[in-house]
């Protein structure tokens, strides 16, 4: 979902999940007598306790910082420590899809999403367009869209059809499938 907010302009879904990050790594130094923006180097912020902890820690390496593998590493930690935190198997699915480019990692983390909340559309859009982008996959992920789009409300089903035109560079008609119903 955020690469279709950034593909379509709108940040704000980014901006505000990166602000909620950032509001819980600076709860989480401050607990520990820190002011996040005097902290140089990462190292400096204490270890994480909670799964909510390392899944910030995870958003602030990844969005923020860019320092992926370090994301990446503190979004499994999250998921060790919870399996059922949806919110870091978000995280680690759209950090492995589109930056790490494990697209293995990317599907298994989206179909346990699915197996914790089976009407995810965020987890279902991300995993149907990783499955439009595989040549080896894409006739069974078109015949998977027209499934999933008639199980979901309009929005849903405007959000779906604006991927498909996205993974096929169509962004005229990803337009069109984003205006309001």
């Amino acid at each position: 979902c955020l690469a279709l907010g950034e593909a379509v302009g709108d940040s704000g879904l980014r901006h505000l999940l990166g602000q909620t990050a950032r509001q819980g790594m600076e709860r989480y130094a401050a607990v520990n007598g820190k002011r996040l923006e005097d902290i140089t180097d990462f190292s400096d912020l204490p270890t994480p306790q909670t799964t909510a902890d390392w899944f910030s820690m995870g958003w602030w390496l990844h969005v923020e910082l860019g320092r992926y593998e370090e994301a990446e590493a503190a979004y499994l930690h999250a998921i060790e420590l919870d399996p059922k935190f949806a919110n870091a198997w978000h995280g680690l699915g759209y950090l492995v899809l589109y930056y790490l480019e494990k697209s293995e990692d990317a599907e298994k983390a989206y179909q346990t999403i699915l197996g914790l909340k089976p009407d995810d559309l965020a987890a279902t859009s991300n995993l149907l367009a990783l499955h439009l982008m595989q040549p080896e996959k894409q006739a069974e992920a078109e015949a998977e869209f027209e499934a999933v789009v008639s199980r979901h409300p309009p929005h849903g089903a405007g959000l779906l059809r604006a991927i498909r035109a996205l993974v096929h560079n169509n962004f005229g008609e990803a337009t069109e499938a984003l205006k309001p119903v």
